[in-house]
């Protein structure tokens, strides 16, 4: 029985593996978000709506506080344009918690 439980485990987690980085530096996110406008809660790139903002929320810890920002995007996974938007939030917010949501 133990071993079933180990060979499920491991199928589970090799079923569940990502091709994209998990870590990652803002500095080194592909693309220029020049092409990124927002009307009212709604972001587009090069004229297309791409996400939105769901939430923003105010986080404190002890004596640290921490606005987070949340989005969340129309199109399914992480793609270029993940990238792109989340460079366009960390450079419009630099000290918030940026969190985009993906299908």
């Amino acid at each position: 029985m133990n071993k079933i439980l180990i060979i499920l485990s491991l199928i589970g987690m090799v079923a569940c593996h990502t091709e994209h980085p998990t870590n990652f530096k803002v500095d080194k996110l592909k693309g220029d978000f020049k092409d990124i406008t927002v009307k009212n809660d709604t972001f587009f790139y090069q004229l297309q709506p791409i996400a939105k903002y769901t939430n923003i929320e105010l986080e404190c810890l002890e004596k640290n506080c921490v606005v987070e920002i949340s989005v969340s995007q129309f199109n399914e996974g992480i793609n270029d344009t993940t990238q792109i938007l989340m460079k366009y939030l960390h450079h419009r917010h630099p000290h918030s918690k940026i969190e985009i949501k993906v299908k």
